[in-house]
């Protein structure tokens, strides 16, 4: 019993407390700590803690408090709401993870792959460009957007937005109009069009020390993390852009 109620979530103290009161029924400190071979100033801590959980309640008599433990279905309820925090932290935690992972460095590998599959995986990793510290660059597609990612986009660029990310960004687009290009500089999105023949079936973003591949028609994706090989592209992303600016003039 007393291993279960450590399982449960209480501390091994807090449960000789507790399996202690629950024999005595009714008991005072003194006699509390007798029962449980646990100090008489320890036994007022683990008997506040246990008050704190609805396990135990406490009567002020003539001239010392009383405390009794309260029905067993009680333990059911402080079970209850320990798996409901636990999820609640796991949920968390997971939402977290994409910035974890960006904190993180592998001591074994300097350059780290990970590859994402299906709707869900590239989903994640533009989740990822949204823990960017730094400006992103992208070289974007048109294709496949709406039929892969239904409604995605709008979101996601108002949540780029929210979190202060800049963009600038090339795509092969020959209909994308002023208007679409004011628009997106609501977003913090600073876009040039490149002629159709240079269009991408994939989409290139970089940021920070990263490198995001998405494949929409494939619907797969990868993040390349080092610096070396995101500086890299850097260089050549920023050699494309002056390009890519001088197409974009042209056509204006």
């Amino acid at each position: 019993m007393f291993e279960k109620l450590v399982e449960f979530g209480l501390s091994e103290k807090e449960a000789k407390v507790y399996l202690a009161l629950m024999e005595l029924g009714e008991a005072s400190v003194t006699d509390i700590a007798r029962k449980a071979r646990v100090t008489r100033t320890n036994t007022y801590h683990l008997l506040g803690a246990l008050l704190s959980y609805g396990l135990v309640v406490g009567e002020q008599g003539d001239s010392k408090t009383m405390f009794m433990a309260q029905k067993p279905e009680k333990l059911l309820n402080f079970v209850r709401e320990k798996m409901h925090k636990a999820a609640n932290s796991y949920r968390e935690a997971e939402s977290l993870m994409p910035e974890f992972q960006s904190l993180y460095r592998d001591p074994e590998q300097k350059t780290k792959i990970r590859y994402f599959d299906g709707v869900e995986g590239i989903m994640a990793v533009y989740d990822d460009t949204l823990t960017a510290k730094s400006k992103i660059f992208s070289y974007s597609t048109s294709e496949d957007r709406d039929s892969v990612l239904p409604g995605f986009f709008g979101e996601y660029y108002e949540k780029k937005a929210k979190k202060g990310i800049e963009t600038e960004s090339f795509v092969a687009q020959s209909g994308l109009t002023k208007e679409q290009k004011e628009l997106l500089v609501g977003y913090k999105i600073s876009v040039k069009s490149l002629p159709e023949r240079f269009a991408i079936s994939s989409e290139i973003n970089i940021y920070d020390n990263k490198v995001a591949v998405v494949s929409l028609k494939e619907k797969t994706g990868f993040i390349v993390e080092g610096k070396e090989v995101a500086d890299t592209f850097k260089k050549m992303f920023v050699l494309a852009y002056e390009r890519a600016a001088q197409y974009d003039k042209k056509k204006e």
